[in-house]
């Protein structure tokens, strides 16, 4: 009699376990279903297997084939008997930690229980398990692997600091689950693909609508002279490779129209170019500019950012005034050359990244990194292929034929009629020195078409007032550099009629931020007076 109840009991106690390991599934079938983000499903997961089969941790490690592996979902348990994520750091302390993390891959690789002796036997062998005895009490491991896709391995992993916690029937539930755990992993990375692709395709589809309206043309670059067909002739070498140019040249000499015309001569002309002015923002905003951020990594992080470079992936960026990029920046900057990778602010995920990079400067990047103000590893490794614009003043040959496809272009931009252009205008733009290259210019030029009511255009004051000092200016005396510069910033302001910032600001005119446009005329005791004859103080 009493064998019967035994045997009772026994029947009774494994429907109970078959009808939990049921609800476990059916569990997990849901979780499948109904969550999308990684740390929230696999979290469901861990707590549904929990259920069943007790454990301290539960971890999903994937390794793409010939890489080091990494942590896909890790958990651990508290002392609630929830689960919350771990910190891939906590192995700080283990010395030699990414050594002794890679020699336990391979025990990962075949399913099985280490418990008891056998467990104690590992830990001789592999500091990772004495570690996590003598540090976490582990006393038991379970490893199943996962076949995710050709490219990648995985493997499940559950630890416990009971050294009985896990037997040949907890590997074989185990097993059972599988399918189940592979098409979690597959459809996270799937989902985060998706993401992933969608953010890109929607920031892209700004920078994409920015580009149809101004893409740089080959025929762009206008002019005979052999400084100018020079340029033209490095831009057809390079634009099919991938290699990293540098351009330089003085404010206002093309060099976003240089970086254009590669980018759209090379293979990667289907994706974005992606611009940023590393002038533009305060330090502390370019390095979330270029490599992003994670929700909450500062304050004001409300949402995950995507970079620069992760939305330049497959296309070009092109990184302007290069030369006041932060030092502290230039180092990760440098980092993205030379690896293909980064971290977004606040993340822990390597993101690669396949960017063709293109920098530009004003400045002389051989006498910044003299001075310290620049990294002689970055500048090497940014001046593979050196692209040098010439002045405007130093190719008097192209002014004319400037002049004449500008004006054709704003004509039509502007709905004006063609006008005609009076020799005494034509000779006073020849003689005139472009201090703000083509660019100043174009300006001079759009301002005229606009203002222009008669037969011809008018130019205001310009070629009365530019030709006589254009003619005497080699037999002039040498003004100070400060000098100069206040001068020029003097003739910038009464061009804008005093107006500093704006489109049709001095500070546009000559091709700088508005902020540090107004720290120089403080320093040079400029006043910012609007609509005035003299704005000196």
């Amino acid at each position: 009699m009493g064998g019967r109840k035994a045997q009772d009991a026994l029947a009774f106690e494994d429907i109970a376990r078959r009808e939990q390991e049921t609800t476990m599934q059916l569990a997990l079938n849901n979780a499948l279903l109904h969550i999308k983000e990684r740390g929230e499903l696999f979290r469901a997961i861990a707590t549904e297997i929990n259920r069943v089969v007790p454990c301290d941790y539960f971890g999903v490690r994937v390794r793409l084939l010939s890489t080091p592996g990494r942590a896909f979902a890790e958990f651990g348990k508290a002392a609630d008997g929830t689960f919350g994520p771990l910190n891939e750091n906590r192995w700080d302390d283990l010395p030699n930690a990414e050594e002794a993390r890679q020699a336990v891959v391979e025990l990962f690789s075949r399913p099985e229980v280490y418990m008891g002796g056998n467990f104690e036997a590992l830990t001789q062998r592999y500091d990772l398990l004495r570690y996590i005895r003598d540090q976490r009490g582990t006393q038991a491991l379970l490893c199943v692997p996962l076949d995710v896709n050709d490219a990648q391995t995985a493997a499940l992993i559950l630890s416990s600091k009971e050294p009985l916690a896990f037997t040949d029937d907890t590997l074989a539930l185990m097993l059972n689950l599988v399918p189940q755990i592979q098409l979690a992993v597959q459809n996270v990375f799937a989902f985060e693909q998706i993401e992933a692709l969608r953010a890109q395709l929607e920031q892209e589809k700004t920078y994409l609508i920015d580009e149809i309206n101004t893409t740089g043309k080959f025929e762009d670059f206008v002019g005979p002279s052999a400084g100018m067909q020079q340029v033209q002739v490095r831009i057809t070498q390079v634009a099919p490779t991938d290699t990293t140019v540098l351009v330089t040249g003085e404010t206002g000499t093309g060099k976003e129209l240089v970086a254009r015309a590669i980018h759209n001569l090379s293979p990667r002309r289907e994706r974005a170019l992606i611009k940023l002015n590393c002038a533009a923002l305060p330090a502390q905003l370019i390095e979330s500019e270029l490599f992003g951020h994670e929700k909450g990594a500062f304050t004001g992080a409300h949402d995950r950012r995507i970079g620069k470079f992760e939305l330049a992936d497959g296309g070009s960026i092109f990184l302007d005034e290069i030369g006041e990029l932060p030092l502290d920046l230039q180092a990760k900057l440098l980092r993205v050359l030379q690896e293909k990778e980064f971290e977004r602010i606040g993340g822990r995920r390597v993101i690669q990244t396949n960017a063709r990079v293109i920098a530009a400067t004003n400045r002389v990047l051989e006498d910044e990194v003299a001075a310290g103000r620049f990294r002689a590893d970055l500048y090497y490794r940014l001046n593979v292929f050196p692209v040098q614009l010439p002045a405007l003043r130093e190719q008097p040959k192209d002014i004319e034929p400037l002049i004449r496809h500008f004006l054709d272009r704003l004509s039509r931009k502007l709905a004006k009629p063609v006008r005609g252009l009076r020799e005494r205008d034509l000779r006073a733009l020849r003689q005139y020195t472009w201090p703000g290259n083509v660019r100043e210019l174009e300006h001079v030029l759009e301002q005229a078409v606009i203002v222009s009511q008669g037969a011809f255009l008018e130019f205001g004051g310009f070629s009365a007032t530019r030709s006589p000092a254009a003619a005497k200016l080699d037999n002039a005396p040498l003004k100070t550099l400060k000098n100069q510069e206040r001068d020029h910033i003097l003739a910038a302001l009464h061009r804008t009629g005093g107006r500093v910032s704006g489109p049709n600001g001095a500070a546009a005119l000559l091709d700088i931020n508005p902020k540090t446009l107004e720290a120089r005329m403080k320093k040079l005791g400029i006043r910012r007076i609007v609509g005035v004859e003299d704005l000196s103080g």
